[in-house]
């Protein structure tokens, strides 16, 4: 993804609040963005350029005053009314009353954000749905518990009352009267009953539910008709309970049984159960059973009434949102969640041994980017559906985010073992991927841990797997790695380094050193290299081979290298002062540094801060630059030349070394690396090189400088091969500035006392 930049200055009224800001540098994407050439933007205030701009909700001039008025950064996730997009915005200062502004387009990000917050209330709705269901039915268990006891008490009213007529019979001759008297109390408790039974059917074809009424002792069992029905369940299957466990879902039957039983028996106090039921079509059903029983003096239930709930809707709401939770929508598999899960289950199960495999596809970056996310999503979709064929039935593979995967191996007997299932793994990345008659052929870096002997906690064990894979990453990517000790020593370390780095600036714990350049011809100084150090207190010496790559990859090397520059040209400016030095201050620059788009400006801020002149400023680059963007490295040289600022190619012969290349490269020196000089002492093929890359070189027109010169024998062949400068331990090691006051005052020094040797 590309970045949005813009260089910018605040504007603040009378009392300091700001009110606008002014362009200063932006690039070509940023001038795309606004739909303006760059020239009708530098130099702008925004209320200029983009007057729509003040009149949005969030208060862009407050959010970049703040920044630049009080130092430090922040960042932001805005939607731009004029672009229709969302976008993030990074700021921060560099100096008071200054911001750079960064954006990146987030809106496919955003939209499948606000599509997964849109899922999420949905899914708190279905729960409000199934909770408020809940609760209807729960009332109306509770109606039906009621009226069946009324139905009960009826019935037990009408048995005495039986009673108390056939009593009656019997006195039959006494008294007629009395007779007539109770067969009208009879036909009163039969008009009850017959009310009692309309009620019962009232309720069971109003009820959404199955109503059911059984009389345990006698065997009859009488229920709501058109509900069964209506589901689809036969109403012969009533007459038996065998009949009727035998329409449960098979995985149901022992634990439907068992429940009833145990409330049968009075060993709880409700009845209730959830199980599948067959329908007559062959589907089945999920049903809730819930009901209670009456029991005699013997403690035997007599009576028992219930109802049966269908909850098919609710159960497919439930696996749509466990799905949704544990597994990923594109792929199919398992998430990040589910994988976690799974890791505890085994850990709980006390496996002996499980490998937990953390996958990472190499480069998938630049599919998206080159092929489009459509492309990318179905190699996903491809590379899943090919893991999950691979692991099907053995062990467990999850998709945890973007382009990593992860697996679980169980029971694994030593690494060898692991190794070869990881390998069958793999294959499912070696296999050229087809889309569209197009064949892709992907890589991808693997890291391994083992269950106990890389951890026994989900998260370590994913974590140094992660490890693992990194260092394969670092290795050259396509490969797998167990994960050890050693890895996780220098994580530690790296993690260290970084968290000291940070403050190393603040703490004032970086130093220059500065070593000496010498012309062959005169022996007179040329200059001085400028070269970082870094002492911290609990660190110690770290060497810039460990550092500098740190400090490139996390962006910190933009700060130190600023400091670095203004620095080395501070103290030539003094010695310039002091002792009339009119020689070179060479300062290291990294292609990080270089990558930003106010470079030049910032060479330009310090040569007018420190006021040295810009030919006495010599940078250094690498090969590698030019590499990676031949283009507009070029053209940021040529601006740098221009103003008089001196370019060398630094540590020639380390990268590619290709002298055809260099007379279109805009440099004016060139330092040929240790590695080229190191083995010139003796006549060899090493000197035959060297002597053709310095005459090549020379009829270029480049200056030449050796480094790493440490013996006499080498100052004698390179005086002989014409070379222009040296420098190295022999002439002079890198010191603190104020430890090089005397060789400036030398001026030269004297290579006669080097040249013994007449055999050249």
């Amino acid at each position: 993804m590309f970045s949005g930049y813009a260089y910018q200055k605040i504007m603040t009224d009378q009392n300091g609040q700001p009110v606008d800001y002014e362009y200063l540098e932006i690039n070509d994407i940023y001038a795309k963005l606004i739909g303006l050439h760059r020239d009708k933007i530098i130099g702008k205030r925004v209320s200029e350029v983009l007057p729509g701009l003040l009149e949005e909700s969030f208060d862009w001039v407050s959010f970049f005053g703040k920044v630049a008025l009080e130092g430090g950064s922040d960042s932001t996730i805005q939607f731009f009314k004029p672009f229709n997009r969302w976008y993030q915005v990074n700021a921060y200062s560099p100096s008071k009353g200054y911001f750079v502004e960064v954006f990146n387009d987030v809106t496919e990000i955003k939209m499948k954000e606000l599509e997964l917050q849109q899922k999420n209330e949905e899914l708190g709705g279905l729960y409000e749905e199934v909770s408020a269901s809940e609760e209807e039915l729960r009332q109306q268990n509770e109606q039906l518990t009621q009226l069946y006891e009324e139905i009960t008490a009826s019935e037990e009213e009408l048995r005495q009352q039986n009673d108390h007529v056939s009593g009656l019979y019997e006195e039959l001759a006494a008294s007629e009267e009395e007779l007539s008297m109770q067969n009208q109390l009879l036909s009163k408790s039969n008009d009850i009953i017959r009310e009692k039974e309309q009620i019962y059917r009232l309720i069971s074809e109003a009820s959404d539910d199955g109503i059911w009424y059984w009389e345990l002792q006698k065997g009859k069992r009488e229920v709501s008709v058109n509900w069964y029905s209506d589901i689809g369940i036969s109403l012969d299957e009533f007459s038996d309970m065998n009949k009727w466990y035998e329409l449960l879902h098979p995985d149901d039957v022992e634990e439907a049984r068992a429940e009833f039983d145990q409330y049968l028996a009075g060993k709880s106090e409700r009845y209730e159960s959830t199980y599948r039921i067959r329908t007559v079509d062959g589907d089945y059903k999920w049903i809730v059973s819930r009901g209670k029983a009456l029991f005699n003096d013997q403690g035997e239930p007599y009576i028992m009434a219930g109802a049966h709930i269908d909850i098919t809707y609710r159960k497919i709401r439930e696996e749509k949102i466990y799905t949704l939770a544990y597994y990923d929508s594109l792929t199919g598999l398992p998430n990040r969640a589910h994988l976690l899960e799974k890791i505890n289950e085994c850990l709980c199960a006390e496996h002996k041994r499980v490998a937990i495999i953390f996958m990472d596809v190499d480069n998938f970056k630049q599919i998206n980017d080159s092929l489009g996310f459509t492309i990318g999503d179905t190699m996903l979709k491809i590379i899943g559906h090919r893991l999950e064929n691979t692991v099907k039935g053995t062990d467990f593979i999850a998709r945890l985010s973007g382009d990593e995967f992860a697996a679980i191996l169980y029971d694994v007997q030593d690494d060898e073992e692991v190794l070869d299932r990881t390998r069958c793994i793999k294959s499912c990345f070696d296999e050229p991927v087809m889309i569209d008659n197009n064949s892709h052929q992907l890589g991808v870096s693997i890291g391994i841990a083992v269950y106990p002997d890389d951890g026994v906690d989900p998260k370590e064990l994913i974590k140094n797997a992660d490890t693992a894979m990194f260092k394969v990453k670092n290795m050259g990517k396509n490969s797998i790695s167990f994960f050890t000790q050693e890895m996780k020593e220098e994580f530690l370390r790296r993690i260290n380094i970084e968290k000291q780095l940070k403050r190393a600036l603040k703490h004032q714990e970086f130093k220059l050193l500065y070593q000496p350049q010498f012309e062959m011809k005169t022996g007179k100084i040329r200059g001085f290299e400028a070269l970082l150090r870094w002492f911290n207190p609990s660190l110690g010496f770290v060497s810039p081979v460990v550092f500098i790559p740190i400090a490139e990859e996390t962006g910190i090397i933009n700060d130190i290298g600023e400091w670095v520059l203004r620095e080395a040209c501070s103290q030539y400016k003094q010695w310039q002062e002091q002792y009339h030095f009119n020689g070179i201050i060479s300062v290291n620059i990294s292609p990080t540094q270089l990558k930003k788009q106010d470079f030049y400006h910032l060479v330009l801020k310090i040569l007018e801060e420190t006021g040295i002149p810009p030919g006495c400023l010599e940078l250094e680059i690498t090969e590698n630059l030019f590499i990676d963007a031949l283009d507009s490295t070029k053209e940021l040289l040529n601006e740098l030349i221009a103003i008089g600022v001196k370019i060398s190619l630094d540590d020639f012969g380390t990268g590619y070394s290709s002298l055809s290349y260099l007379k279109s490269l805009p440099i004016d020196t060139l330092k040929i690396d240790k590695s080229f000089i190191q083995n010139t002492s003796v006549k060899g093929v090493e000197q035959e090189i060297t002597s053709s890359v310095i005459e090549l070189v020379r009829k270029i027109g480049l200056e030449t400088i050796a480094e790493g010169v440490e013996d006499p024998q080498q100052i004698d062949f390179l005086y002989h091969a014409l070379c222009d400068n040296v420098q190295g331990f022999l002439t002079g090691r890198p010191k603190p500035a104020d430890e090089v006051a005397y060789i400036i005052k030398k001026g030269k020094v004297d290579f006669e006392q080097y040249m013994h040797r007449d055999d050249f």
